[in-house]
């Protein structure tokens, strides 16, 4: 049969002989050797019914997103893997783009667990987003009680037996909410981001790059065209016609 432990799968143990005191040893020392977790969870929805969300962009710290109506019941620093970050969201806002680089290092962020009634007060104000269910890198050392005061023991125990990869979900642009170029983001939204990631400790590198793109950002009243230079649904519809032409022909292929 199949157990659940904190809504991950774990194979329950068939009845069997008594074991000698050697073997109890060695499966004792086998315990703290292998992971408790190998792969990431299947969803990004856990047992209790709450859900991971990967925030990036405004959405980083949990300050924020309180200011919402939104309290993450805790958070913890990750990043997306072949993922970058790009402002090319109608009006210079983020979004999250696969990244052809190989030598990118992936979109930093914070994973969030909130409940399903969260998810949909976020999903109201991110307009012209859609959810896309990713994997994302966990740093352990930046697990977070939820209290005021931190219990050692309790955030010991949490970053042990938190996978170091987990499935969560992130909103991405629309198609038709997708600039044709990436722009740079106005001051307020910049200086925003570069706050929030610095509140939660995202490498220094990452902070000091969007302290930069704050600096040299232009302000809300005098963007231009290109940050709302947004495809026309003809051009969308080509392009996903020429998209599944090519999928196609690929699957002939293969």
């Amino acid at each position: 049969g199949v157990l659940r432990a904190r809504g991950f799968p774990v194979a329950a143990r068939a009845a069997s002989a008594p074991r000698s005191p050697r073997e109890r040893l060695s499966g004792r020392l086998r315990r703290r050797v292998v992971p408790a977790y190998r792969a990431p969870p299947a969803t990004a929805e856990g047992s209790d019914g709450t859900l991971l969300y990967f925030g990036y962009g405004a959405n980083i710290a949990k300050s924020a997103l309180r200011q919402r109506g939104v309290s993450p019941s805790a958070s913890a620093v990750a990043r997306a893997p072949g993922y970058e970050l790009v402002f090319a969201h109608r009006g210079g806002y983020a979004t999250i783009d696969p990244d052809p680089s190989s030598t990118g290092e992936g979109c930093w962020g914070v994973v969030h667990r909130i409940s399903r009634t969260e998810l949909a007060v976020i999903r109201k104000w991110e307009t012209g987003y859609e959810t896309k269910e990713l994997e994302v890198e966990v740093a352990r050392d930046s697990l977070r009680d939820v209290g005021e005061t931190s219990d050692a023991s309790e955030l010991k125990r949490l970053s042990e037996e938190t996978p170091s990869r987990v499935r969560a979900l992130a909103f991405v642009s629309k198609p038709s909410a997708r600039l044709r170029t990436a722009v740079v983001p106005f001051d307020a939204y910049a200086k925003k981001i570069a706050r929030g990631a610095k509140e939660v400790g995202l490498p220094e590198k990452t902070v000091a790059a969007l302290e930069a793109l704050a600096d040299s950002a232009v302000s809300r009243a005098k963007r231009g065209p290109e940050h709302f230079d947004v495809p026309s649904f003809p051009e969308r519809l080509a392009w996903k016609v020429k998209e599944t032409l090519g999928e196609r022909v690929r699957d002939e292929h293969d």
